[in-house]
């Protein structure tokens, strides 16, 4: 499509308004509010400041185009052209960017929140801001007010969002690669189908997020708040990634709760914990006592298990995948057919328990630490004694 000509009447307003910005005599600030200026050729002019509010800039070409702190509230900007645009500070809400081509813009504190014009009392504009089905491949959003926004089907990849507000913002099937979203607010946030791999996400608010098919490989979700969240139906391979006491679902937290009064009370108090067939990846368990705890086919692939006390723990048909072990106490733990590919247990110690009967006296026989058709292949086993466990069929390779 062939770029539109500027008219007379908006070339003497783009020149005038050159004057406003240098305070020349004679300079006004440019106001082409609710102006038809679809497919118009705007780029590379110094526009800061200007006036676009409910203006028609389908298809107008923009990139390169100077919009710092411009005000597009309710514009029309679909398909429009605004790869290197700068539009720091810009006002955008409620405008409609469908389709727009926004690589390696400047969106830093932009302004993408809900907004609507009225006239005669109707509602021209939606109120939330149509982002969807943009390129904002290596675009500057940083601490961008982007909340409720809908960037469905919108590509960010390499995008720098550190701090944005994306706080109930509709990111269904939108990609992410690459991105910073460091500080970010999705709380609230529709991830379904979204990419975030290789993102960084440390720190970011990712409370009651929905989050179903999301693809989280590679990312680093260090001390990201992921309270409300339920990861079960992601991929989260390689994924850095720590699960606060904080961030649990209510029902597990509760279980973890119980389990601890029935250990310190001796069996007296609380109740003895069960989680088969579990998601307990990623969660931070360091330190905790688990001891006869029942954990069976549960999933604790990269979960921080590291000086915890697991006397007589049921791990039996575990996922222990690259789960971290390492100082813990494996005495008489179950881990019969667990998958421990990948495991680190530096410093952890196995050993026997003797059995004894309710009154307290001596059996004379014992438990030893079952590994039974374990696979331990690729776990760090430095300095690591075996030899009190039961490791028929093992996989040690």
């Amino acid at each position: 499509m062939k770029a539109a000509v500027l008219n007379a009447k908006v070339s003497e307003a783009i020149a005038r308004h050159g004057d406003w910005l240098e305070s020349r005599p004679g300079g006004a600030r440019a106001d082409l509010s609710n102006r038809k200026l679809s497919g118009y050729d705007f780029s590379g002019l110094r526009l800061s400041g200007a006036a676009f509010v409910g203006a028609d800039l389908r298809d107008a070409l923009l990139n390169g185009t100077d919009l710092v702190e411009a005000d597009l509230f309710g514009a029309n900007l679909q398909d429009s052209d605004l790869r290197d645009a700068d539009l720091t500070r810009a006002i955008l809400r409620g405008a409609r960017l469908r389709g727009a081509k926004l690589n390696n813009a400047n969106l830093t504190e932009a302004d993408f929140r809900g907004g609507a014009i009225l006239q005669s009392g109707d509602t021209v504009w939606e109120d939330t801001t149509d982002v969807t089905d943009c390129v904002l491949d290596y675009a500057c959003l940083s601490h961008a007010q982007m909340a409720g926004a809908d960037l469905e089907g919108s590509s960010l990849v390499g995008a720098d969002l550190e701090g944005a507000n994306l706080a109930g913002a509709n990111l269904m099937d939108t990609d992410f690669t690459d991105a910073n979203l460091a500080g970010a607010d999705l709380s609230e946030a529709n991830l379904e189908n979204s990419n975030f791999e290789k993102a960084s996400l440390q720190k970011a608010c990712l409370e009651n997020a929905v989050a179903q098919s999301t693809n989280f490989r590679n990312a680093d979700m260090s001390e990201a708040v992921l309270a409300g969240v339920n990861l079960t139906n992601c991929s989260l391979e390689d994924a850095v990634l720590k699960i606060s006491g904080k961030s649990l679902p209510f029902r597990l937290k509760r279980v973890l709760d119980e389990h601890a009064r029935w250990i310190e009370s001796n069996g007296r108090d609380g109740r003895q914990g069960v989680l088969m067939n579990e998601d307990l990846r990623f969660i931070d368990f360091s330190g905790r006592n688990l001891s006869a705890m029942v954990l069976r086919d549960s999933s604790f692939e990269g979960a921080d298990l590291s000086s915890c006390v697991l006397v007589f723990t049921d791990f039996t048909n575990a996922d222990l995948r690259r789960v971290n072990l390492e100082d813990a106490h494996l005495l008489a733990t179950l881990l019969a057919g667990a998958d421990l590919t990948g495991a680190r247990l530096r410093g952890a110690k196995f050993a026997p328990v003797e059995i004894t009967r309710p009154d307290g006296t001596r059996t004379g026989s014992s438990q030893a630490p079952d590994l039974s058709n374990a696979d331990l292949r690729g776990a760090d086993l430095a300095g690591v004694d075996l030899s009190p466990c039961d490791l028929t069929g093992a996989n040690k390779d």
